[in-house]
C-alpha cells in the first residue's frame, strides 16, 4: 500500500474512532506532539483532545466527509476535508459544515496526526 492509500485509510480510521469515542484508537492515531486549533482558536494537546472524547465533553453523531484533498510528501501528508457534522459539545447540540486541515507525520513507520485545525463554515 502506498503512502496516499495509507493516509486515506488512516482518515477513515480517525473518523470512525471519533464517531465511536474510541479513545484507544485515537491515542494510536494522534502524535504525542499534537497541536490542534479548534474553531474558537483554542489550542489542544493530545491529552486535552483525548480527554474531550473520554469524558463525553465532545460527542460526535455524524461525520460525513466531502471534498477531501490529500498532498503526500516523503514522511508528511496534509489533508483538507469538508465535513458535515452533528454532535454535542459541552452538552450543547451543534450541526453544520466544517473544514478540517490535518498534518500527518510518519513516526516509527506509523502515520500520526501532529497538527490540525478546524473551522465552521458560514451558512
Amino acid at each position: 500500500m502506498n503512502n496516499l492509500e495509507q493516509i486515506k485509510e488512516r482518515e477513515v480510521e480517525l473518523r470512525l474512532a471519533m464517531l465511536a469515542g474510541d479513545v484507544d484508537k485515537l491515542d494510536e492515531l494522534i502524535s504525542d506532539k499534537l497541536i490542534f486549533t479548534d474553531h474558537s482558536g483554542l489550542v489542544y494537546t493530545k491529552e486535552m483532545d483525548l480527554h474531550a472524547h473520554r469524558s463525553g465533553v465532545l460527542k460526535l453523531h455524524t461525520l460525513n466527509p466531502d471534498e477531501q484533498q490529500i498532498q503526500v510528501f516523503e514522511q508528511t501528508a496534509i489533508v483538507s476535508v469538508l465535513m458535515r457534522m452533528e454532535g454535542t459539545a459541552q452538552g450543547q447540540a451543534f450541526q453544520g459544515n466544517g473544514r478540517y486541515t490535518r498534518v500527518w507525520l510518519k513516526e516509527n513507520q506509523q502515520w500520526k496526526i501532529v497538527a490540525g485545525h478546524m473551522s465552521f463554515l458560514r451558512k
